[in-house]
C-alpha cells in the first residue's frame, strides 16, 4: 500500500473527480513538526527521555477536489486530528494538547486576499505544486500553540512566593525599575 501523504496536488493541472485521503500516521514521520515540539518540551523542569510523544497518531480525513472560481483551482477540504505533547509555560510539566483542526482551503499561487469568496481559506503554495505531506505538516506545526498551560488551575503546580522563599522578602529588578519611575514623578 503507497502512502497516501506522497500524492502532489497541482495548481495547474486540474483534478479529474475527488481525491480521497482516510490516513494514520505519527508524529515522528514529520521531521520538522518533531523538530518544533522537541524544543518546546525542552523547557519541561524534568524532561523525559521517552519518546512516547514521537509515537503520538495523526488521523487524517481529508478530500482533494477542483473549485471553479474563475479558474479551476484545487480545494482541500475535511479533518486532521492529533494530539501535541507540549511544556505548560506555567509550572514546565507535560501537557497534553489535543488538536482538531477544520481543513476548507483552496490552494492558490498567489495572494488572494482581495478575492471576496469567504466560504474558503485560502493556501498560497510556491511554485506550483505541494505534497500532502508537506501541506499537513505546515498546518499541523502552523497549530502548534505559542503559550500552553493547564485549563485548570488545579492541574498546575505554581509556586507563590512565600511557598519558594519560606516567608522571606524577595526584591525584584522590576519593581525596583518601577519604584524608580513612580519616585521620578
Amino acid at each position: 500500500m503507497s502512502n497516501p501523504l506522497s500524492s502532489i496536488v497541482s495548481i495547474t493541472k486540474p483534478i479529474s473527480g475527488v481525491y480521497s485521503v482516510d490516513f494514520q500516521c505519527k508524529i515522528k514521520e514529520f521531521e520538522k513538526l518533531s523538530q518544533v515540539i522537541a524544543s518546546d518540551l525542552e523547557h519541561l523542569e524534568n524532561p523525559e527521555d521517552d519518546d512516547m510523544w514521537l509515537n503520538q497518531l495523526i488521523d487524517i480525513k481529508l478530500q482533494v477536489k477542483n473549485v471553479n472560481l474563475g479558474i479551476s483551482m484545487p480545494h482541500v477540504s475535511g479533518e486532521v486530528r492529533t494530539s501535541f505533547f507540549l511544556a505548560c509555560q506555567n509550572c514546565l510539566q507535560t501537557i497534553i494538547k489535543k488538536i482538531e483542526l477544520p481543513i476548507n482551503l483552496i490552494l492558490c499561487d498567489r495572494d488572494r486576499e482581495d478575492d471576496s469568496n469567504n466560504k474558503y481559506d485560502y493556501w498560497e503554495i510556491l511554485g506550483d505544486s505541494i505534497s500532502m505531506h508537506n501541506l499537513i505538516e505546515e498546518i499541523l506545526i502552523l497549530s502548534v500553540p505559542l503559550y500552553t498551560k493547564h485549563e485548570a488551575e488545579k492541574e498546575c503546580l505554581v509556586f507563590s512566593e512565600t511557598e519558594v522563599t519560606d516567608g522571606e522578602t524577595l526584591h525584584s529588578p522590576f519593581s525596583d525599575l518601577k519604584n524608580q519611575l513612580n519616585n521620578k514623578k
